[in-house]
């Protein structure tokens, strides 16, 4: 029987200097080099970079692959908050908050891209044909892929719900400021599966849930408002329990 569904990768490649970053340095060249990996997976995928990227990524020969080029500073969620995100980010009382010295405290444009993954996934339907939209960050598979022949997910993995990928199947949060500003997070940011017909929903969920923590004077990860976002629709979404980015072999 011939599947329904017809999956598509979607994922973005930015350069924001984290090479001369104090801390969490990487430089650009290991995510093209990861991004090589993604690139090799027998999928339709949209890639979303800047214009100083888009040679590097063509010289990869991808197939079956959109190269995307948009300005950081044209994304959605630079539009929608990425002003209030500066202001909150570079406030006092904020700085005195912060716990880690990690990217999601101190680099505004860190949060910018990560938090516009769900706009990624609304755009890359108007470009290309797709029933359930993958989204998987550039530096999500660091083995090569090259050998699996087979075409990727098994559609038979896929249903009619958004899957995300967690640590645990069951948790709680009692405090989102307090999480926000932790190291702890239960779903992943790397890989998660959002069929069409949701993502409209999901992501003006998600929008309201950032919008309050920046009433809050707060911010975090992608992973704490996806957390956050889980546990406020649980009877809508799936989550199956597996480490970092082994999201590859679980959806053979």
């Amino acid at each position: 029987m011939k599947s329904p569904y017809k999956p598509l990768i979607v994922s973005a490649l930015y350069d924001i200097g984290r090479g001369s970053w104090n801390t969490f340095q990487r430089d650009i060249e290991d995510y093209l080099h990861w991004t090589s990996r993604l690139l090799a997976i027998d999928c339709e995928k949209i890639i979303y970079t800047e214009s100083k990227l888009v040679p590097r990524l063509q010289a990869y020969n991808p197939k079956k692959t959109v190269i995307k080029e948009q300005a950081k500073e044209t994304l959605s969620s630079t539009y929608l908050f990425g002003e209030r995100i500066i202001n909150v980010m570079g406030s006092p009382s904020f700085k005195q908050k912060i716990k880690y010295d990690v990217p999601e405290m101190t680099q505004p444009w860190y949060n910018l891209l990560m938090l516009n993954k769900l706009w990624w996934m609304i755009d890359a339907v108007n470009h290309v044909d797709a029933t359930h939209l993958i989204w998987t960050d550039a530096g999500c598979y660091r083995e090569n892929l090259n050998h699996y022949t087979q075409p990727w997910p098994n559609h038979w993995k896929l249903s009619s719900q958004p899957l995300f990928f967690s640590h645990h199947l069951n948790f709680s949060i009692s405090d989102y400021e307090q999480h926000c500003l932790g190291q702890w997070r239960y779903i992943q940011g790397g890989c998660f599966i959002i069929p069409k017909n949701h993502l409209s929903q999901i992501a003006t969920k998600y929008l309201f849930l950032i919008m309050k923590s920046l009433d809050a004077g707060y911010i975090g990860s992608d992973e704490k408002f996806l957390d956050f976002l889980y546990l406020e629709n649980s009877n809508s979404i799936q989550i199956t329990k597996c480490n970092w980015r082994e999201y590859f072999d679980v959806l053979l």
